[in-house]
Parts: structure tokens; C-alpha cells; sequence
């Protein structure tokens, strides 16, 4: 092989190897309690969160983007917190998920509140 195609060879190896996988990501895994009474700590982590899906909504903006929103309550503490899933999701309500995603503030008008914006739901 030519120096040329070596060298193409290895720049595409390193950004290969530096491009985070979203599905391999190291969350934190936390109990929904814990993000709601600590929200500093877990603001802009990565969390895996375990629970049920109630009140489920399904949204789209004018551009066509699909949104589906929803509550995630711990079955043992009854602890829920909202999530946020940019794109349509086929979800049953009571169902048993796990939640792969970046915990955040949300403001709120009267300050903030703990929200988990999904990048993976696992049924």
C-alpha cells in the first residue's frame, strides 16, 4: 500500500476510536428518587433508569418532528419523573422500561424540574 492509503488508513482508525457510541455510554445507573431529591448531582449525566411508563403523549411539531413524552415511576417508591424521547415510540402504558439518557433541569416558572431526555428505550 501507498504511504497515502496508510495514512488514511490510521486518521480513519483514530476518529473511529474517539467517536462516542450512544449505545455504549457510561451511564450512572440511579433510582428515580435519587435524581428527583438530587437534581445538581445528576444534572447533564448520563443515567440508566429502570421503571413503568404512565401517561403517555405523543406529539409533532409543524416540521414534522415526532416527539413522545411520558412518565417514569419506580413500582417500589411510586417516584416518577418526566422523560422526553425526540421521535416515535411504539409504548404501552404499565410497561416495564429502561431509559438510557441525559438527566437535566428543566426550567420551570417557578424554577426547575428533573427531566430524562431519552436516547434509548428498552422494553
Amino acid at each position: 500500500m501507498t504511504a497515502k492509503v496508510l495514512t488514511a488508513m490510521l486518521a480513519m482508525g483514530v476518529c473511529l476510536a474517539l467517536t462516542p457510541n450512544a449505545y455504549s455510554i457510561s451511564e450512572r445507573e440511579a433510582a428515580i428518587a435519587d435524581i428527583i431529591d438530587n437534581p445538581d448531582k445528576f444534572n447533564q449525566t448520563e443515567v440508566k433508569v429502570l421503571g413503568q411508563v404512565v401517561q403517555i403523549t405523543k406529539t409533532s411539531t409543524q416540521l414534522g418532528m415526532f416527539w413522545t413524552n411520558f412518565f417514569l415511576v419506580d413500582p417500589n417508591t411510586g417516584a416518577q419523573i418526566a422523560v422526553e424521547y425526540g421521535g416515535p415510540i411504539n409504548l404501552q402504558e404499565n410497561a416495564s422500561v429502561t431509559v438510557y439518557g441525559d438527566a437535566y433541569k428543566k426550567p420551570t416558572p417557578t424554577g426547575f424540574t428533573p427531566v430524562i431526555r431519552a436516547n434509548l428505550i428498552l422494553q
